[in-house]
């Protein structure tokens, strides 16, 4: 069973600018969203892809699971590995 709780959410979205097709554009949202159905999040793909002429390219999406005190370097991760 799944617990469905609200939860920080940031979504960064990078996308081709309309006026501009070669350069790309980055967009960031902080905000809370019920994990792990991402109602707010498929609301906002769903309203972009619908109204907004800009082509997204890349939808990155972080979680927080247990506080933001348990942040990790990308850096760090990569030299783990």
């Amino acid at each position: 069973m799944l617990l469905h709780r609200k939860r920080n959410v940031v979504l960064q979205v990078i996308y081709f600018m309309p006026d501009y097709p070669s350069l790309m554009q980055e967009f960031i949202w902080g905000y809370q969203d019920t994990v792990p159905d991402f109602l707010k999040t498929h609301a906002f793909l769903n309203h972009w892809h619908r109204d907004i002429q800009a082509v997204i390219n890349q939808v990155f999406i972080s979680v927080d699971q247990k506080g933001w005190q348990d942040y990790r370097n990308v850096i760090n991760l990569q030299q783990m590995n």
